[in-house]
């Protein structure tokens, strides 16, 4: 059993629970906007079952900080430590239609645009006190090739096209130890021009998804 097995192994002994995480998902989707669900809160819970001692994690597309509060409420007492990346602008992102990109994310989507502010105070309930929480406004392209250090679990949430995706996938596998589980979102090609699957194929020999959206592998999987 590799690592990313570990973590579904865990995910399915954590179905039976799901009422209970889902009352608590709907509390923090009632305060922040986004598009995770009670699938996303399970899989951070779940990672944190399968590695008891994992407390670093990279996420990148923060918005307006939905994922990163099911992740501290989660973790409960446990100590985590979250460092997000978006650029926290109205810029319109490089997965979007063409005939949205003169569009604001208002117009386009009927959200407001990422705000790093918003994100904090959105988050900041959820946090306890052997939490930490380390937002950067940057670009990803330019902050993963100056990153350093080691992640437990990665999460990539930003642009879903496939260029953008496989060079993220290639970018942080420097931030990888033999542990870490590398993740995103939106694994099925829900929008023209998305490309999630296949990158994530083409980066590792194995790796799982649940629901179509949620996918994982190991970093000792990398090809």
């Amino acid at each position: 059993m590799n690592n990313a097995d570990q973590i579904l192994k865990a995910f399915n002994g954590n179905l039976d629970r799901l009422p209970e995480y889902r009352a608590k998902v709907d509390n923090i989707n009632a305060r922040i906007r986004g598009w995770s669900n009670s699938n996303h809160y399970l899989f951070f819970k779940s990672w944190m079952d399968a590695f008891p001692e994992a407390r670093n994690v990279l996420i990148v597309g923060v918005y307006l900080g939905r994922d990163i509060s099911y992740m501290f409420d989660a973790a409960g007492e446990r100590a985590l430590n979250v460092t997000g990346v978006d650029k926290f602008n109205a810029e319109p992102c490089d997965d979007w239609p063409k005939e949205k990109l003169h569009m604001t994310w208002e117009e386009a989507f009927f959200c407001p645009p990422p705000d790093i502010e918003k994100a904090r105070e959105n988050i900041k309930p959820s946090m306890g006190l052997l939490h930490s929480l380390n937002l950067v406004k940057a670009d990803d392209k330019v902050w993963l090739e100056g990153a350093s250090g080691a992640y437990d679990l990665i999460f990539l949430d930003a642009s879903h096209e496939y260029a953008s995706i496989s060079r993220q996938l290639r970018a942080v596998h420097k931030l990888c130890h033999p542990f870490t589980i590398v993740s995103g979102d939106d694994y099925a090609n829900v929008q023209p021009g998305w490309g999630v699957e296949d990158a994530v194929k083409h980066a590792f020999k194995t790796h799982h998804h649940i629901d179509n959206r949620i996918w994982f592998a190991g970093a000792e999987d990398y090809l």
